[in-house]
């Protein structure tokens, strides 16, 4: 967008395995910006926060039920403690407490 500068960016190259396709994170503020370059090869199978695909759903973790609040999806996708960390500390809230939800 001209005139308009992110405070950060970060660009994840996924061209090792999928040529030209890359994950773009611009963050500005309290406000976060997620690109996705690459077509439904790269993106077809993805489950969680992005919803389905190909439809748009918002499906829970049991891949069927539709969930229609944004609060409630966000509460179904929380990290459990039987998933893989993927940071280096373990920061507040952490399940059973969920997530701290916006103003």
């Amino acid at each position: 967008q001209k005139g308009f500068t992110y405070k950060r960016q970060y660009i994840i190259d996924l061209s090792s395995k999928y040529p030209g396709a890359s994950i773009v994170v611009q963050l500005y503020k309290e406000f976060a910006r997620v690109q996705f370059n690459g077509d439904q090869s790269v993106f077809g199978n993805t489950v969680g926060l992005l919803g389905d695909y190909k439809t748009g759903e918002l499906l829970a973790r049991d891949g069927s039920t539709v969930i229609n609040d944004f609060t409630d999806f966000g509460d179904e996708w929380q990290v459990l403690p039987s998933e893989p960390k993927i940071f280096h500390e373990v920061a507040h809230p952490q399940f059973p407490e969920l997530c701290i939800k916006p103003e």
